[in-house]
């Protein structure tokens, strides 16, 4: 009995977030009402609103509402961020680091259009990056237009002050791969993940 007219741009709403009361409602993983985005495709309302997307999640048991699964679920929903834990669990995938309940990664930032990296192709070349800044660097795979390098200079202080560790923090995406695969071969590999100075993969070993 809602008309959606008002929210939509172009004939569309993005996103449109269901949400109920009380603790989650769910018999297990991917069932019920547990927090999820998608809702099963495109929706047109009866005043011809498009609705491309959704999200579903219940409003929790505490006061202030915890904000962070609507934070995860709206990624999906808006800006089709993708989930960058493993969804078997036998590997801890970015590590922490790629979590959307604060600022979320470079990464994503990029994808949603916030901020424009830096394109570095070359060598010997010098660059400054602001800590938990806007400021990154990109560095392009020429022999496969899926694979980049990205680059951002991560601080424990302010609003990132619980992040695991700091420091420079390089970004292996593949567009075409999946954060539950974590054989570290060229063609089953995450999509986003940590790159470990000492070459040792331990968050693939789930170490």
């Amino acid at each position: 009995t809602i008309d959606l007219s008002p929210f939509a741009v172009n004939g569309a709403l993005q996103s449109l977030a269901v949400l109920y009361i009380g603790a989650t409602i769910s018999n297990g993983w991917a069932s019920s009402l547990l927090p999820h985005s998608g809702c099963g495709g495109r929706y047109t309302t009866s005043e011809k609103v498009t609705i491309s997307s959704c999200y579903l999640s219940n409003l929790s048991t505490t006061t202030p509402i915890k904000l962070q699964t609507h934070r995860h679920e709206l990624g999906h929903s808006f800006f089709k961020w993708p989930d960058t834990y493993d969804y078997d669990d036998d590997s801890k995938s970015a590590g922490g680091f790629a979590m959307e309940t604060d600022i979320p990664c470079a990464p994503f930032r990029m994808w949603a259009g916030w901020i424009v990296p830096t394109i570095i192709n070359g060598i010997d070349q010098v660059y400054a990056l602001p800590p938990n800044g806007d400021g990154f660097l990109r560095y392009n795979n020429s022999a496969n237009s899926s694979e980049y390098f990205i680059l951002e200079y991560v601080k424990k202080e302010g609003w990132n002050a619980k992040v695991p560790d700091e420091g420079l923090l390089i970004w292996h995406v593949d567009d075409k791969g999946d954060n539950s695969y974590q054989d570290m071969t060229a063609t089953r590999h995450y999509r986003l993940s940590v790159e470990q100075a000492d070459g040792l993969f331990q968050l693939e070993k789930n170490l």
